[in-house]
């Protein structure tokens, strides 16, 4: 009577093999997403936080001195806060003012967005919207 073999077969083997690299193809693009992310979580987040908090900051002092609005997106008093065009280890990152960021007498910023994207990163994008007085920032699918 002939022993049963021990081992597996070649298909079986195959399979196990291409079940392994299809959730290894997987891994990989969820890493690259995720690194993504991340880089701009650490870069482009905080510049676009700190830009707007300065806008915020800036309307706020100097609501009394005039009863004009002020557009922010083409002040230059205002837009030292925003570093654009700034070299990182990723890339460049850029600012972009969306909407009508302008000071209200009341100094707070109105509506309006500011975008910060990083030359080299095509998935995400860090965002902060003045909305009704509150300002939200996040990081955003492109």
């Amino acid at each position: 009577m002939p022993r049963p073999s021990k081992g597996f077969t070649l298909l079986e083997l195959m399979v196990v093999i291409g079940i392994i690299a299809l959730l290894s193809g997987l891994a990989i693009a969820n890493y690259q997403k995720f690194r993504q992310k991340a880089v701009v979580a650490s870069y482009a987040l905080p510049s676009v936080r700190g830009c707007a908090l300065g806008l915020a900051s800036f309307c706020a002092e100097y609501r009394g001195e005039s009863n004009e609005i002020i557009d922010l997106s083409t002040c230059d008093t205002a837009k030292a806060f925003c570093y654009n065009n700034t070299q990182t280890s990723p890339g460049n990152y850029t600012i972009i003012f969306n909407g009508t960021l302008t000071c209200s007498q009341s100094g707070h910023v109105a509506n309006g967005t500011i975008i910060g994207k990083i030359e080299n990163i095509n998935l995400y994008h860090a965002v902060c919207t003045f909305d009704n007085q509150t300002l939200k920032c996040d990081i955003k699918a492109q």
